[in-house]
């Protein structure tokens, strides 16, 4: 990985969401944050997210693993 890189780069700043409402990624964008990502894969109940959140957010931090190994 070249660490000098944005994409690499400490100041790297990713949000994770239940879901990402429109326009809300260039708002994050003005505060810091480089990239979001939904932990929901496919529309769901709130009572379903909550039940599964434990596995929703481990298959989203490998989706922003693999992202990241794509450019590292």
């Amino acid at each position: 990985c070249d660490w000098s890189s944005d994409v690499c780069s400490s100041d790297l700043v990713i949000a994770l969401a239940g879901s990402i409402e429109a326009g809300a990624e260039e708002a994050l964008r003005e505060i810091g944050v480089t990239a979001t990502f939904s932990l929901l894969e496919t529309p769901c109940t709130l009572e379903e997210a909550i039940r599964d959140a434990p596995q929703l957010m481990e298959r989203a931090v490998v989706r922003v693993l693999h992202t990241l190994g794509a450019f590292c």
